[in-house]
């Protein structure tokens, strides 16, 4: 019976805040299905069943969107080179990092630069 709750709701917002608090915490670096189900308690079927659930987006995306809206806000707010950027946030390099970015915005890490920088 607990499962199917589990399956139904999702995880507890304190596992979930310990899952996105690791996020933030290695966002550059490549977190394993197993760190993050570890973070939950529980395994790595049940994690991806009941974050999916959580967050209604598979892990894989809500991944790349995190990274992606950690790397606007760096493009905003410093003067740091976009390939620094994209390391930052977790890509190898600056070309996955702008095709990532691209796919997921609609636009290039440099685009969103120029047009957040244009409004200040």
């Amino acid at each position: 019976m607990s499962h199917m709750l589990l399956l139904l709701h999702g995880l507890s917002s304190t596992k979930l805040r310990r899952v996105r608090d690791l996020v933030e915490e290695h966002m550059d670096k490549d977190l394993s299905l197993a760190d993050l189900a570890s973070a939950a308690g529980l395994s790595r079927s049940h994690f991806l069943t009941a974050f999916r659930a959580s967050v209604s987006k598979s892990l894989h995306r809500h991944l790349a969107m995190r990274r992606i809206e950690r790397a606007k806000e760096l493009l905003a707010t410093t003067g740091l080179p976009i390939s620094e950027i994209g390391f930052m946030v977790g890509y190898a390099n600056q070309a996955h990092f702008t095709t990532a970015c691209k796919r997921l915005t609609g636009t290039t890490p440099a685009a969103y630069r120029r047009t957040r920088q244009s409004t200040i």
